[in-house]
């Protein structure tokens, strides 16, 4: 977990044929304050923040600021290991939140929704790549 910590911006970031998404270059540590910016490619985005509310070993939990399109939110990272399955973790990640007004309604009416699903994809298929294997 302390080598996703280290690597999750890098590994979180994510770009689709027409969105995209970049996390701050910084680690999971308590406390931090992550900016991440997200949008269209040569359109309109948006900047918004999340505070790494809590910390352990096997995981992490950030809270949204009200700039964030879920507001107020959390987003929980964890990891613990299978029992009886040897070097098998199952990780999870937990959303739970509002839309954060109008816009944000609209945006994922409109596919943000879609887009959101695919980073938390790609986060995941980038852990077994990068650091499972």
């Amino acid at each position: 977990m302390n080598e996703f910590k280290e690597s999750f911006a890098w590994l979180a970031s994510y770009q689709s044929k027409n969105l995209f998404i970049s996390f701050e270059r910084k680690p999971i540590t308590a406390s931090a304050r992550l900016q991440i910016i997200t949008g269209i490619y040569l359109g309109p985005s948006k900047t918004m923040h999340v505070d790494v509310y809590a910390s352990w070993p096997t995981g992490w939990t950030f809270s949204t600021e009200d700039d964030h399109v879920f507001y107020p939110g959390t987003i929980k990272f964890s990891s613990n290991d299978v029992p009886n399955a040897a070097q098998n973790v199952l990780f999870s990640i937990d959303l739970s939140g509002y839309l954060n007004g109008a816009i944000a309604d609209a945006a994922f009416a409109l596919g943000f929704g879609e887009f959101e699903d695919e980073v938390w994809q790609h986060l995941a298929n980038q852990i077994e790549k990068k650091i499972c294997n």
